[in-house]
């Protein structure tokens, strides 16, 4: 792991970025951000129900111990591989925080004071700094924002997006 900024993503936007042919794609613009996927939503929500073998480059896996969280009165309906999420951040020694595309995993979070931001806004973010080219980004956009819940919101932002 690197000793920057950590973005732990959950399945929701791992499912989103595989649905649109960017997740084996994908390149990013700096190496003082760690992207990290908790083990268990990559063994058990993740990989048995997407065609990957292995996990690519740009992504780390990282295990996740539930032992040090306070989950004993959860505010929301989090299932353990969302809770893993908040662990991570929580366990985390620099600055980390949560990208999902999942209402009550964000409530969670923000209840809980760690940053958290939508799916939407991370792949924005990396279309663009170049971490989607402009080709895929726009042959696979409708693909996103078929995948994605909030669509209002979403396919504004996705369809207005321009390259800096």
């Amino acid at each position: 792991m690197s000793d920057g900024e950590k973005i732990i993503l959950d399945n929701s936007v791992l499912a989103a970025f595989y649905n649109t042919g960017w997740f084996s794609s994908l390149k990013f613009w700096t190496p003082q951000k760690s992207i990290v996927v908790p083990e268990v939503i990559w063994e058990s929500e993740f990989k048995p129900y997407y065609d990957v073998s292995q996990c690519p480059g740009w992504l780390e896996i990282e295990p996740t111990s539930h032992s040090s969280l306070d989950i004993s009165d959860p505010p929301g309906q989090l299932s353990v591989p969302d809770w893993s999420c908040v662990a991570v951040v929580e366990n985390s020694d620099g600055e980390a925080w949560i990208t999902t595309n999942d209402k009550e995993l964000k409530k969670v979070a923000e209840d809980r004071d760690i940053t958290v931001e939508w799916g939407t806004a991370f792949a924005i973010m990396t279309y663009r700094e170049c971490g989607i080219s402009e080709r895929s980004y726009n042959d696979n956009r409708s693909d996103y924002i078929e995948d994605v819940v909030e669509k209002g919101f979403v396919e504004n932002a996705v369809l207005n997006a321009e390259k800096r």
